[in-house]
């Protein structure tokens, strides 16, 4: 909400500089139509905040979520055994995609421009576009284990390489695609394999379990996934690029800064960019916030367990996260957000804001990163970072 206020606002100021209407219409005051739309916006962000305020933090006592952690105890299956065995999935993936095998072909090319193809998880380097797959092969895993005949899969995820479809008057789902049903069948003797999306299986569990969920349950769970899917691309569409700018800007401001040092690219996909140096490996993690940063602390938190474990693997030294922002008023915003939060920052791990802005040199395609920096323990100073003086 707070990105769709911030980029109305700087569309519409854009879009009155264009006109000059102080040039050109003395008697039309644009300024004082900004000033009451700024009004509206400041009013309703302050509602925002008040809610989100009241939102329980996640390390706050929440009688749900632990309901829900006692449910899913003992339901959990294990990881891949190893990353050979991912390997072989990932191998065995790479022809099935090419065949239009199903699942999980939908995702090929998945990573987009300043998006990593790989993540990592408990010393295992998983590949973006395998993700379906290494699910669908645990599901067979767990059926000849179990030895299961009956199977109910619930996704939202609505590609082809999941769905069969038929045109007949518009677009109709029949059910999961005859081939995975049948693989089910050969590699694992399942009798029967139904998929429902969320809301479906819902409607089913009332109609013919007697589930005790109210409609109103339904029409929210229908809303979040459309919400859900609609938010998800708008801010895959409007960030790769911003992303991209904002990674190799930091990648120049390295080497500006220790030009005798190596910059490369993590291998595990995590974190973004490492510098090298005789002395040590310090990674750096960009992350580009477009709009309001308030849920800055949320999106860190995993990321800073994550350079932990890195850390204390040894494959880094230390970690810096870049938090970029392209508003010079979300820098304070951004820093005064870090400053507050209220999980405690492990040893080795920091934090910077940096500014992306165009460069004078060549307006539009070279982009210049400010840092700033701020007081916390792990996390540097108050003022602009000097870039020629600094040390690497």
């Amino acid at each position: 909400m707070r990105e769709v206020l911030a980029e109305t606002r700087k569309c519409l100021e854009e879009g009155l500089a264009r006109l000059q209407l102080k040039k050109r219409h003395s008697a039309i005051e644009p300024d004082q139509l900004l000033a009451k739309v700024e009004e509206v916006f400041s009013e309703f962000r302050g509602e925002l905040d008040t809610l989100e305020q009241e939102q329980p933090d996640v390390y706050d006592d929440d009688e749900l979520r632990d309901q829900i952690d006692s449910l899913l105890e003992g339901k959990i299956g294990p990881p891949p055994e190893s990353q050979s065995e991912l390997d072989r999935i990932f191998e065995e993936g790479r022809i099935r995609y090419e065949h239009k095998h199903p699942p999980g072909y939908g995702d090929t090319g998945k990573a987009q421009p300043g998006e990593r193809e790989t993540c990592s998880y408990g010393g295992l380097a998983f590949r973006r576009e395998y993700g379906d797959l290494i699910l669908w092969f645990q599901i067979i895993e767990a059926a000849k284990a179990k030895e299961l005949k009956h199977i109910i899969f619930v996704t939202d995820d609505e590609k082809e390489d999941w769905w069969w479809t038929v045109k007949s008057r518009g677009k109709k789902t029949i059910g999961p695609r005859p081939e995975l049903v049948e693989e089910l069948h050969r590699k694992a003797g399942v009798s029967s394999f139904y998929m429902y999306n969320s809301e479906r299986f819902l409607e089913f569990a009332k109609q013919y379990l007697g589930a005790q969920v109210d409609q109103e349950s339904i029409d929210q769970v229908r809303e979040i996934v459309q919400l859900g899917e609609a938010e998800w691309k708008g801010r895959r569409r409007t960030s790769i690029a911003y992303h991209m700018q904002a990674e190799r800007a930091v990648a120049q401001w390295l080497r500006d800064l220790c030009p005798n040092d190596e910059i490369v690219s993590s291998e595990r996909g995590f974190p973004d960019l490492v510098l090298v140096s005789d002395r040590d490996r310090i990674g750096y993690e960009v992350k580009y916030i477009r709009g309001e940063p308030t849920f800055i602390r949320h999106m860190m938190r995993e990321r800073v367990f994550r350079g932990y474990h890195e850390i204390n693997e040894g494959r880094l030294d230390s970690l810096k996260f870049v938090v970029v922002v392209d508003d010079e008023e979300e820098v304070e915003k951004a820093i005064d957000i870090l400053s507050r939060s209220r999980y405690e920052i492990p040893d080795g791990i920091s934090f910077v804001v940096g500014l992306l802005e165009p460069s004078e040199r060549e307006r539009g395609a070279i982009w210049h990163l400010s840092l700033f920096s701020f007081s916390k323990p792990n996390v540097e100073g108050v003022a602009q970072v000097n870039l020629a003086a600094s040390k690497c």
